[in-house]
């Protein structure tokens, strides 16, 4: 799955239990809301007493009610003697539970609700062990704010979709809802004639009776609750021809045309993928279902993988680079998890790092085997910088963090998930070499498939083939929150001496000893030529023989760019390391080396002038990646930096920087450019637009947005997002008016985001207050709640909507003051995502939310850990600003007066 995940929802029951009484049972139901129910009803875990051995789930949907029911018949194994059976269901009412052993019915005494999600049948006489069938039949309501079993209404028609990973199937339908019970499932639904049915297996049979449609679906193969998948509607198909199965798009009626570039791009990621792993695609069918709400980038079912419709489905008279490459990054990482994942499924959430790390791990390597004009084996160092940044904050936590009961993916699934990991799992394959890496990989999906595993299980077969202490080095990056700094210091007779301890951007741990064993590459000049030296450090400093006279000129200590740690060099090698850079460094360590200056200046070990001036000798690059580092570094970089008094010397400081790869690169698209030109050429001139205030650049971002409105197919696909942003910032009310109704009337996926950042980029106090209105009472689904808010937060061109922050106050106040609202648009797990509107650059931005966050009222599920993490990011963007700001003003100043 690509992005985050949501808390149960809160249906927890007013008091501890409710009682159904078997011999005339009435309903049971669960109210929806319940804040005064004990949270300790329930055990964290179900009982391996008695487990599922397969699930035959019978639904009947219409799309077009607000409720359905179903039934629910689980073939259970009692291990040991028992007189109760508990299992999750969430929010429904249980109309009927019976359980038949070998010797016919056993009396089940009465049925109880458990706070928050299970339910407890008790028997009136102990279970001997031996084979059972527990039936259960319920009815329920559609859930509306996309997860679980969830009803969507677009372009007048209802549909159905599933979203159920991490705790959602067990709102669905009841079911042991925990990652290791795998199991096969039969689905059945029963949906209105005219319909289309889809879920995880080819359809074995159909029948239709009347109005109604009967589909059985075949058997599954082993899988847990989180990964089957309903899809119901008047949808549409586009077959997937080259698949090693019979394959299709999903659509909503209407859509099917955007369909094709998935259908283009589909079968050799496939065989890529088939290729790498060196046995087939495991399941007998291949669904990409497109669904119009969504809250995640895609989730991966076996054989019916859903996709937010923005990100599968691409108009095709506009498909941009960038389009192209997230669709096939997305459709690549969803597919890796086929094998590893759903083939090899996680024994707990522990572990969901390795499902997630690893699809990410291998959606860039299918990219470079496929796609290899995205360079994605470059670009990836850009996600992995967003976990390098959370890593360095003390609020950060253990990758592999140990998880009791339900969790919550809205917490866990973050940058450290993905990119850390990726990262992690990167620096190991460049260690032990591809071939053993792979080989690796290959025995322990042989030795765990259909089953579940541990992350232990990986990296002992890892270090069965290779020799290596894997599992003691990888444990060191993954039971230990942060990240370490290398520092290398040169001593006598060409050798240095390498030392590790956490690197931290903000604040100071007691007492933390935390050391890593960490696969340290270096490179270095010698006579013309570069070598390299590995070594692992394993304690607090080690003594590295470079195998040369006298110390050389520079050492890379991240060679590759390939180790998941920060470096340090002495500042007369940092200089001639950034002089030799482009003649030497390959770009993945030149936007290495660009990112380590950023992390040492946020840290306190390079002051802000120095920085700067090595930043406008790096961004003068070649490569377009590279390019793109810097425009990125000093996009985060620059609202700490500056002041008041000094933006405008920052804006002409950007002007003079990145003029020479507006020349080089051109400020519109040419023919056949390289994709990565295209890639990168956004992000410069939106920086140019913003903080550089180039007139030329808004003025060219508002032709761009005027001739697409009025012909999409005349605007290079690259530059539409330039135009429909950059290109409101100076826009009135007729226009803020035009992108209201183009956004309630468009029926491209992208546009709708488009649209709505573009409504929070209008300048005019007026247009602004208008545009936060309307993320409050316009028609937006529960996943843009907060794109308005979001592109107005981090919009910061002017110095009115600066006020020394990175979010501007006023958008920090509407969130304050409509927090309860904002919170009751969306699942419960995304409530804390609220909280990064009040982000900023200042104590007292810091102390304003402790104060709101911390009342009684204000608290949300996630919230303390949300707050711990918004803390430290403003206390680290606060310190540097007081740190630096002044210095880099008066650079800023006489640099300006130079010229």
């Amino acid at each position: 799955m690509w992005t985050l995940r949501r808390l149960p929802a809160l249906a927890a029951i007013i008091g501890s239990l409710l009682v159904l009484h078997a011999a005339s049972p009435p309903a049971v139901a669960a109210p929806r809301t319940a804040a005064t129910a004990a949270p300790d009803s329930a055990p964290p875990r179900l009982s391996h007493d008695a487990v599922p051995a397969s699930e035959s789930v019978e639904l009947t949907l219409d799309p077009e009610q607000s409720d359905y029911r179903g039934r629910v018949t689980i073939a259970l194994d009692v291990r040991e003697p028992t007189r109760e059976l508990r299992f999750h269901a969430r929010g429904m009412t249980l109309d009927d539970v019976s359980l038949r052993g070998r010797s016919g019915e056993v009396r089940v005494a009465s049925v109880e609700r458990l706070v928050p999600d299970q339910a407890r049948v008790r028997l009136a006489e102990p279970a001997p062990p031996g084979a059972y069938t527990l039936a259960i039949r319920f009815h329920n309501p559609f859930n509306t704010r996309a997860v679980s079993l969830y009803r969507v209404v677009t372009g007048g028609h209802g549909y159905l979709f599933t979203q159920f990973e991490d705790t959602e199937a067990r709102e669905a339908f009841p079911c042991w809802d925990e990652p290791e019970f795998k199991i096969p499932w039969t689905m059945t639904l029963v949906v209105p004639a005219g319909d289309l049915a889809v879920s995880n297996t080819p359809i074995a049979r159909q029948r239709r009776t009347g109005a109604v449609t009967r589909v059985e679906f075949a058997r599954t193969k082993p899988l847990p609750s989180y990964l089957i998948a309903i899809a119901v509607g008047p949808l549409e198909t586009v077959p997937i021809p080259g698949l090693s199965v019979p394959g299709r798009v999903v659509t909503v009626k209407g859509a099917r045309a955007m369909a094709a570039e998935a259908v283009k791009v589909t079968p050799a990621i496939l065989r890529s993928l088939e290729r790498y792993f060196g046995r087939p695609y495991p399941f007998e069918k291949l669904d990409l279902i497109a669904a119009p709400e969504f809250l995640y980038g895609a989730m991966e079912n076996a054989g019916a993988v859903v996709f937010a419709d923005r990100r599968l489905l691409i108009d095709p008279r506009s498909v941009s680079p960038g389009q192209r490459q997230g669709l096939t990054g997305v459709i690549a990482h969803e597919l890796a998890h086929m094998w590893f994942g759903d083939l090899v499924t996680m024994n707990w959430w522990d572990d969901l790092w390795l499902n997630e790390s690893f699809a990410s791990w291998m959606a860039t390597k299918v990219m470079d085997d496929v796609f290899p004009e995205n360079h994605a084996g470059v670009t990836t160092l850009f996600s992995v910088e967003r976990a390098f940044a959370t890593d360095s904050r003390l609020s950060t936590r253990a990758m592999r963090g140990k998880v009791i009961g339900s969790t919550s993916l809205g917490q866990t699934a973050n940058e450290l998930t993905y990119n850390k990991g990726e990262a992690v799992l990167t620096m190991f394959e460049g260690w032990l070499g591809p071939e053993k890496f792979r080989a690796g990989v290959l025995e322990y999906l042989k030795a765990h498939e259909w089953g579940n595993a541990e992350g232990r299980d990986l990296w002992q077969a890892l270090g069965h083939v290779s020799g290596e202490d894997i599992e003691g080095a990888m444990m060191s990056f993954l039971d230990q929150p942060g990240v370490p700094i290398v520092t290398v210091k040169p001593i006598a007779a060409g050798r240095v001496r390498l030392a590790q301890r956490r690197f931290l951007t903000a604040g100071r741990a007691q007492g933390d000893s935390a050391r890593w064993r960490i696969p340290v590459i270096l490179r270095y000049p010698v006579a013309g030529s570069l070598r390299t030296t590995r070594v692992w450090l394993t304690g607090a400093e080690t003594t590295v023989d470079l195998g040369v006279p006298s110390t050389p000129e520079w050492v890379e200590p991240n060679g590759g760019a390939s180790g998941y740690y920060r470096w340090s060099v002495p500042d007369p090698m940092l200089s001639a390391l950034v002089a030799s850079s482009t003649s030497t460094l390959a770009p993945r360590e030149r936007i290495d080396l660009i990112a380590n200056l950023t992390a040492e200046l946020r840290g306190g070990a390079l002051h802000g002038d120095r920085y700067l001036g090595l930043m406008g000798t790096l961004a003068n690059d070649p490569s377009p990646e590279v390019t793109r580092a810097a425009v990125e570094a000093l996009s985060e970089t620059r609202v700490p930096l500056s002041t008041p008094r000094a933006e405008p010397s920052f804006a002409t400081f950007l002007r003079s920087t990145f003029g020479p790869a507006v020349a080089r690169f051109g400020i519109a698209p040419k023919p056949r450019e390289d994709v990565s030109v295209a890639l990168m050429r956004p992000a410069l001139l939106r920086l140019l637009a913003d903080a550089g205030r180039d007139s030329r650049v808004v003025a060219y971002a508002e032709s761009l947005g005027r001739a697409y409105r009025r012909d999409p197919a005349s605007v290079p696909a690259s530059l539409v997002e330039l135009g429909l942003v950059a290109g409101a910032m100076r826009g009135d009310r007729a226009l803020f008016d035009e992108y209201r109704r183009r956004f309630e009337t468009t029926q491209v996926p992208i546009e709708r985001p488009l649209y709505l950042a573009g409504l929070g980029t209008f300048r005019d106090p007026e247009l602004r207050k208008a545009a936060l209105d309307y993320a409050l009472s316009g028609p937006l689904r529960p996943h843009e709640t907060l794109m308005i808010p979001t592109a107005m937060a981090v919009n910061t061109l002017g110095p009115e909507y600066r006020g020394g922050l990175i979010y501007p106050d006023d958008v920090a106040k509407w969130m304050t003051d409509h927090f309860a609202e904002l919170s009751s648009k969306m699942p419960p797990n995304f409530a804390s995502r609220i909280m990064a509107l009040g982000g900023g650059c200042s104590q007292s931005r810091l102390s304003a939310m402790r104060a709101f966050f911390g009342a009684p009222s204000h608290r949300i599920q996630g919230g303390e850990a949300t707050l711990r993490r918004l803390a430290d990011a403003i206390q680290e963007c606060s310190s540097l600003h007081t740190r630096e700001s002044g210095r880099v003003e008066r650079w800023l100043l006489s640099q300006v007066a130079q010229r």
